[in-house]
């Protein structure tokens, strides 16, 4: 990867393009310039209504590492450091039925990604960290901030693309992913479409019975839009 803090550029589609789920790294510290880089880099993102009410940690002691790795991912524990996003989740007009937060830290996100890639950086968006009222209470994470997500740092050992591989395995087998469907089975043009051996012929659980499912688990959140289903 093209280093930008020695001079070297690198633009913006190709930076996209680039761009991977790292998820092997070498022994070797992430310096606090290159942090506070991609920190800022995420604080340009645009917010709604511009709040900008976004909040993140870097994650450098393996103590802090294990508490979220028991909660999402064991390469939380193999990358040097990271960095653990978080959003205010009590700005928003009614924030349980539109999620506006989720999207405004997911732009932070991306800018966090493609800085990384851009400094030669390696990088793994993750979500979906489990038990989150257990990881706020250790690491002092305040009611109305919501955990969105945990970004692994790391130097790459070399960047082959013929490691990529097209589907999620073993973690000590590969680093990155490659880019599933090709842009005619991703792009519709006024109305949705379907394409031979797009997304759509993945199987899936209908969304009214995955909400029924929910609604049963009486969560107070799938209460709201219950009446809909």
């Amino acid at each position: 990867m093209r280093n930008l803090l020695k001079g070297e550029k690198m633009e913006i589609f190709e930076c996209i393009k680039k761009r991977r789920s790292v998820r092997l790294y070498i022994d070797k510290e992430v310096d606090k310039e290159i942090v506070l880089r991609l920190i800022n880099s995420a604080m340009q993102a645009p917010s709604a209504c511009n709040r900008q009410a976004w909040k993140f940690i870097w994650v450098k002691q393996m103590e802090t590492k294990r508490i979220l790795e028991k909660q999402g991912s064991p390469i939380i524990t193999k990358s040097p450091c990271g960095i653990l996003v978080l959003y205010r989740n009590d700005l928003s007009y009614n924030s349980y039925l539109y999620k506006d937060y989720i999207q405004s830290a997911a732009a932070a996100i991306e800018n966090i990604l493609l800085t990384a890639t851009e400094l030669g950086i390696g990088a793994c968006w993750i979500c979906n960290l489990q038990r989150p009222l257990r990881i706020k209470k250790k690491l002092n994470i305040p009611r109305n901030f919501d955990i969105i997500a945990y970004i692994t740092l790391g130097y790459v050992e070399n960047d082959d693309s013929s490691l990529s591989i097209s589907h999620y395995g073993d973690v000590n087998k590969y680093i990155q992913h490659e880019r599933k469907y090709s842009l005619q089975q991703t792009l519709c043009e006024e109305k949705f479409s379907k394409v031979l051996g797009d997304c759509t012929e993945v199987r899936g659980k209908p969304y009214v019975r995955c909400m029924k499912y929910l609604y049963k688990l009486n969560l107070p959140i799938i209460h709201k839009i219950g009446n809909e289903l």
